[in-house]
């Protein structure tokens, strides 16, 4: 083994050597003339050896005084001489190569730790062995590095070391030898096999650059000054290196694992693989034989395809073989490599720059650096770092061993969807895949913040490491382990690889239990056994599969840990503890408090205990005794973050009153208050949100927590929420926790708060959650609600508590002065009840009138609060019409008096008075029938050219699709909370009734939806999600009863269909604009109902025009093709009567910035664009394309037209491409339509043109052909030069684009701005010389940017410039589109 004994040396010879040639040269030697000379170090000689007096050819290697050691380069072995026995020799001599050569064994490292006599032993078992490899470079002297896959790949199963990828391997050795390596990127000498042209890349340090923003992924968020443990994965240079958080070694391992499994059971469901698609993210093999995440980044070359390992930040060929797509269940994971820059490299100091690359090398080799993050250049997309120290933790792949693995009883039992929010097309084919390959997995209990309920202790640990079960789920366990007993003791089911649940059977009691794998060796695996919580140790012999009719009851044993206790605990308290839960075996009782998440523990339940008998708490008994002491947050913010925002009962319990103001109204018996005694504790922390808002809009990055964020609000205002994925992978769902209202939110108005934000994150929850007590639950009556919101949003009432609930909240008696608002709003649901039509006949316009513009004057303002009438208590949930009759006085000083309860009285009385007046009235003339719900949030069937703004939640065919309105998101957030609180009343259905057209309720990650049964199968059926629009496969045991309150709520997903012309083109043509518009919000107008079918026909307005108006511009454009073929090639038309294809461009919005990247680049009045937003579609329309059946029908020689569209078998792209035809005359032009450039057939073969398959029409053009903007060539013959072309050329290709449509022209292109890297193009093609300004005004605009930037620089400094530029060059890229004749 070589330097550091990390890298291994290997001698050999070739296979192909001519012995006699050999033979010949040594006879040479013997009999030449010797010249006695010295020799440096490196040079060839001939040196004589003294046993036998014959002379050798060698190389010096060493010399100390008058002894050199000199290599035999014919035989291996080194000789030390004197002087006398060295001769100079000529280099005839040396024109046969050296018989034997040596070297580096490449891309493997030994592990420190493995046994030196036990690796030497297995490399002499391959002496006298043939091997084959690639050469990746060579040091002087003719020593090779060879890459030798048969013996790595032996080396690695047999634990001696580790794969490292070829450029970090060579980087490495360079530093190791201190001499500069030359790449093998040109033909071997000799006899030297050169390694095959697939297998040599070059790494640039752009290398990653132009796919981040492609990826939809995010790592992890590090800001200046920041100090971290960081794991080197891949390196160039010091310049250029990856690095991964070493606390995310846990979760890299479960990923591999997991994505293993769900890979090899394809691979042997599949012996043959299957010709797919892998699109752009992808599973991957690498050499090691793990599975991991990789980017494909070229097309296939000899089978070898060019991946990049994403988590690790390095490429390697592999064969196609071993890439697969990648589960949709692996997109939500963040990257986890960053790219870093040693700081010291501009530095002048040698000494530091010597000790960084020295910290650098103990990385490289496998050890964990301490690092700082000095800087982050956006531009390149890295960090600049200073290493403080490394520590010696090497890397040990074979066998992994983890502690508990992020108790990854969170990763398969409570399924977390990552916070970002980022997924990509789902594909159900790999969904099955993972579900099969995870098998049977357990459910956790669903345990959230304010929960409270009985428990016995089942292990404990610590008082921060202890498990408890609920004890009323005690006999459903206790039923469940006797039938486990009974089955296993009588059967074996063996555990399938890549299985983490199972059943094991304890050494300690004999007894089989339920499990998860946290820890596998070779021969033994560690278990947690979830229903208990215990963990030990066994032979992985007696591990078995887990039946999935034992499945069905969650996991019993959660983990938790005491609140506000912090301290290493002694003997003394942990018996304490043993102690308080004996004696409270009958009342103890399990407040969850807040979620933390422990590095190597998973997810922790901060809990409360006490016994409900004696009201002891076990915190206060620890801290009477001096063996803890109160703490807000935990001192480890490295190891332990939240999971959750921390809750509050603020020591309310049954009899007490309190102040309150409503913040919130979710239903009519459910509300969220603010207590007017945490008003300064509220006050404070806006002031903080606002404080770290900034911060973390400056600072680069940060490490942050999942789903705590901060969200935007309508009022510009950032407050605290919990983040939670949407079908919309632009936007996030929002609960602001302080004031108890859900909001969709664009993903660019979240910001997640970063660990170290005490404040943000452990301050208690404000917004109090109280349900009114007595009133009806059973039905949901909208107006019952909106009275409510009237009566008392944002208004000071008084609450008396009556109970507290399970889930955390409070049954309250709510009063306005002495009016009891519960009564007042019973009375107003039973007025909603049917009544009998007396005939009697009024008018209500004008009670209505009068109601709708009722100013309600309430109490004042808390103090602090600034006299401001737009101000709200409680603005952030919702701005609603409302609140802009309402008067609000400031006044600092406020406290409630008998006169203000009596005005509040009189007030909040009125209006539900009249709201019940308003409502019997109209009840009277128009009884409605018994037990319908009116949920006023839905448009009314009989309101004509009403417009509501609306997310397209799925399409289906002949412009008919499904929206949600935008306004009932808050009433979906309580429909499903209702759900969620009232899912132990909702039995599970039978499997023979479960039938078709059965309303039921439906699982769909974790949460439960209401359902409509469509199709049933023999264990599947398909259901439709009533209130998303869309059907979706689950299991017939699954599927739970509606309860009789949810069955009358109307679907909120409303069937809506546009009205066009009807045609095979218009109807193709509206179907696929829709399908681009799921997830996104729409302006529509709702023109009338359709009884007979049930729906809503309706106008969408984009760009302030009805859309129908464009469609049909387009389908006109497009008869006129089809009527100039008509016209022009008659006989072919009467053999094909169908009219030409045609593909569309996907609609943009004029002056909206778009992120892309150039397809085709000609010259600024010429070149196409790929938009991000259609990434997927490329995606698609790649994995349909290769999918194409053999036969296929040709195009019809009519169609061959300019527009008309067909399939091409491209010689550029080598695969069936889109196209379009452009022109027709003895050659015909085709433009990819994917790809943005042209193509020539000669007609005579137009046979070969193929016609579109319908599912490839109804998908857009990818590209976007454009003209730059505002410049013109300076030529005066008005062409573009060759230096201008290049120029324009190289400013787009493979750069991050930011594109600005502002006006389309008649030729289908559209006029554009285009920013790249953030510089305006027109701008740089003018100030290079290439251009001049079209337009006067735009230069104007320019140079008036440039003096404003320099005029600032020299008034805020060039510290503050860099925010101010971006922030300014933003505006004014708007402004520049908007307002031509500024």
């Amino acid at each position: 083994m070589g330097a550091e004994t990390l890298v291994c040396v290997w001698y050999g010879q070739y296979l192909t050597i001519c012995e006699l040639d050999y033979n010949i040269l040594q006879g040479e030697i013997q009999n030449i003339q010797k010249t006695k000379s010295a020799v440096d170090i490196g040079e060839f000689c001939l040196v004589e050896d003294l046993s036998s007096a014959r002379w050798y050819r060698g190389r010096v290697q060493n010399r100390k005084e008058d002894l050199f050691d000199v290599f035999l380069i014919d035989h291996g072995n080194v000789l030390s001489v004197g002087i006398d026995h060295i001769s100079s020799c000529s280099n005839d001599l040396f024109i046969l190569p050296p018989k034997i050569v040596c070297g580096f064994l490449a891309n493997m490292l030994v592990f420190p730790d493995s046994s030196h006599s036990v690796v030497e032993n297995y490399f002499s078992s391959l002496i006298g062995k043939n091997f084959t490899g690639y050469i990746q470079a060579l040091l002087p002297h003719k020593i090779l590095l060879l890459e030798a896959p048969d013996i790595n790949n032996d080396f690695v199963r047999h634990g001696f070391g580790r794969y490292v990828d070829t450029d970090t391997f060579l980087f490495l050795v360079e530093m190791l030898t201190e001499v500069p390596l030359k790449q093998n990127i040109e033909p071997a000498p000799d006899l030297l096999i050169d390694k095959p042209r697939s297998q040599w890349f070059c790494f640039q340090p752009s290398g990653l650059r132009g796919y981040e923003d492609i990826l939809s992924f995010s790592g992890p968020r590090l800001t200046c000054g920041m100090h971290v443990k960081v794991r080197v994965t891949a390196a160039v240079n010091s310049g250029l290196f990856y690095c991964q958080m070493a606390s995310a070694e846990t979760d890299l391992l479960e990923m591999s694992r997991k994505l293993g499994a769900v890979c090899e059971y394809r691979t042997k469901e599949h012996s043959q693989k299957e010709t797919e698609n892998l699109g752009l993210l992808c599973s991957v093999q690498g050499k090691d034989g793990k599975w991991y995440r990789g980017f494909v980044q070229f097309l296939p070359v000899n089978s070898q395809v060019r991946v990049l390992f994403i988590d690790y930040g390095y490429f390697e060929s592999v064969s196609v073989d071993n890439v697969h797509r990648l589960p949709p269940d692996f997109y939500s994971a963040p990257i986890m490599a960053f790219p870093c820059s040693l700081s010291c490299l501009s530095g002048q100091d040698e000494a530091v720059r010597t000790q960084q690359l020295s910290f650098l090398k103990s990385g490289l080799l496998g050890g964990v650096l301490v690092v700082e993050i000095s800087s982050f250049d956006e531009a390149q997309h890295l960090y600049s770092v200073t290493v403080f120290g490394a520590e010696d933790n090497p890397i040990k792949e074979t066998e992994p061993i983890e502690e508990h693995p992020r108790m990854k009883l969170g990763s398969i039992i409570e399924t977390e969807v990552s916070p970002q929010g980022e997924q990509l097309e789902e594909e159900n084919v790999c969904k099955n895949e993972t579900e099969k390959a995870q098998a049977s997995s357990l459910k956790a209990l669903s345990i959230r913040p304010g929960c409270e309920f009985a428990v016995r202790c089942s292990y404990i640990s610590s008082p921060s490491d202890f498990w408890c079960q609920p004890l009323d789920k005690g006999p459903a366990l206790e039923e469940l382990m006797n039938k486990v007993q009974q089955y296993y003791s009588t059967h074996t089911v063996p555990l399938k690889s890549g299985d983490l649940c199972c059943i094991t059977k304890s050494p300690v009691d004999g007894k089989w239990y339920r499990a998860f794998i946290i820890e596998q060796q070779k021969d033994h695996a560690r278990v947690v056994l979830v229903d208990y919580g215990f963990t030990i140790q066994i032979r992985k012999q007696s591990l078995q599969a887990i039946m999935p009719e034992y499945v069905d009851l969650e996991a019993q044993a959660f983990r938790c840990s005491l609140s506000k206790t912090c301290r290493e605990w002694s003997l003394k308290a942990c018996n304490i503890l043993k102690d308080f839960v004996v004696k409270s075996t009958c009342g103890l009782k399990c407040k969850v408090i807040s979620q933390l998440s422990v590095k190597n523990k998973g997810l922790c339940n901060v809990v409360d205990l006490y016994d409900t008998q004696t009201q002891q708490r076990i915190t206060d008994m620890l801290v009477e005794h001096g063996l803890a002491r109160k703490a807000t947050a935990p001192t480890t913010l490295s190891t332990v973050f939240p999971e959750s925002f921390v809750y509050s009962s603020y020591d309310l319990s049954p009899g007490k009153e309190e102040i309150v103001y409503v913040t919130h109204v979710s239903s009519q018996w459910e509300v969220y208050c603010h207590l007017d005694r945490n008003t300064e504790i509220i006050e404070e922390l806006e002031k903080k949100i606002s404080e770290e808002s900034e911060k973390i809009m400056q600072a680069s990055t940060r490490a942050v927590v999942r789903k705590l964020c901060l969200a935007k609000y309508f009022d510009g205002r950032w407050y605290r929420g919990l983040a939670h994925p949407v079908q919309s992978p632009l936007h996030l769902s929002v609960f602001f926790v302080d004031y108890g209202n859900t909001n969709i939110s664009e993903k660019t108005h979240v910001m997640f708060i970063p660990r170290d934000s005490v404040d943000l994150l452990y301050t208690p929850m404000q917004a109090v959650r109280c349900s009114l007590a007595s009133v009806s639950k059973e039905e949901l009556y909208a107006d019952a609600k909106e009275c409510l919101d009237g009566a008392v949003l944002n208004k000071q009432v008084r609450v008396v508590i009556v109970g507290k609930n399970k889930d955390g909240s409070f049954d309250v008696q709510l009063f306005d002065g002495d009016v009891n608002i519960n009564e007042k709003v019973n009375d107003f649901i039973l007025s909603l009840s049917p009544k009998p039509n007396t005939g009697m006949s009024c008018s209500t316009s004008g009670t209505e009138a009068k109601h709708r513009n009722t100013s309600v004057k309430c109490k004042s303002q808390p103090k602090g609060r600034p006299s401001n009438p737009l101000y709200v208590r409680g603005t952030p949930p919702r701005m609603r019409e409302n609140e802009r009759n309402t008067n609000v006085h400031g006044n600092r000083n406020v406290r409630v008096t008998q006169q203000n309860r009596n005005r509040t009285k009189s007030c909040v009385s009125a209006t539900l008075q009249k709201s019940c007046d308003v409502k019997e009235q109209r009840e009277t003339q128009h009884p409605k029938e018994p037990g319908t719900p009116q949920l006023t949030c839905l448009p009314d069937r009989k309101l004509k050219a009403d417009s509501e703004n609306a997310t397209v939640l799925s399409v289906e065919t002949n412009g008919r699709f499904y929206i949600r309105l935008t306004k009932t998101s808050d009433f979906l957030a309580a429909l499903q909370s209702r759900i969620a609180d009232n899912l132990y009343r909702c039995e599970t259905v039978g499997k023979q009734d479960v039938k078709q057209g059965l309303r039921c309720l439906a699982e769909v990650d974790n949460k439960w939806h209401r359902a409509v049964i469509q199709k049933v199968g023999r264990d599947k059926c398909h259901v439709f999600l009533v209130d998303h629009g869309i059907t979706i496969e689950t299991s017939s045991s699954s599927v739970r009863r509606q309860c009789c309150s949810t069955k009358e709520i109307p679907n909120l997903a409303v069937l809506c269909k546009v009205t066009f012309s009807e045609g095979e083109d218009a109807q193709r043509l509206w179907d696929e604009t829709l399908k681009l518009m799921i997830g996104k919000e729409v302006k529509l107008v709702f023109v009338r109902y359709s009884e007979t079918k049930n729906l809503w026909m309706v106008e969408i307005v984009m760009n302030g025009r009805f859309l129908v108006h464009q469609i049909s511009d387009s389908l006109q454009q497009n008869q006129e093709i089809i009527q100039h073929s008509a016209e022009t090639q008659s006989e072919a038309a009467e053999e094909d009567t169908s009219p030409p294809q045609q593909l569309v461009c996907a609609p943009v919005d004029i002056d909206k910035s778009y992120f892309g990247f150039a397809a085709a680049v000609t010259t600024p009045f010429e070149f196409c664009v790929v938009l991000e937003d259609l990434l997927l579609i490329m995606n698609k329309v790649s994995v349909m394309l290769d999918d194409l059946p053999v036969l296929m029908p040709p195009l019809p020689e009519a169609h061959l037209t300019p527009g008309s569209c067909c399939l091409l078998e491209s010689d550029t792209q080598e695969k069936w491409c889109r196209a379009e035809v452009v022109g027709a005359d003895a050659s015909l032009v085709l433009n990819l339509v994917d790809y943005g450039h042209c193509e020539y057939l000669p007609y005579k073969d137009h046979s070969k043109l193929k016609r579109l398959p319908e599912a490839l029409i109804n998908l857009p053009k990818v590209t976007y052909p454009c003209t730059l903007r505002g410049v013109k060539p300076v030529g005066v013959d008005g062409q573009w030069t060759d230096e201008a072309v290049i120029f324009f050329q190289q400013r787009l290709c493979q750069k991050n684009l930011q594109i600005f449509f502002r006006e389309f022209e008649s030729d289908s292109r559209w006029k554009v701005d285009v920013l790249a890297d953030g510089g305006h193009v027109a701008k740089d093609l003018v100030d290079a010389g290439h251009a001049s300004y079209a337009d006067v005004m735009l230069e104007l605009r320019y140079a008036l940017i440039c003096y404003i930037f320099t005029y600032v620089i020299s008034c805020l400094g060039n510290e503050k410039i860099f925010l101010w530029e971006k922030r300014l060059k933003s505006q004014l890229t708007k402004f520049s589109g908007k307002n031509e004749s500024c």
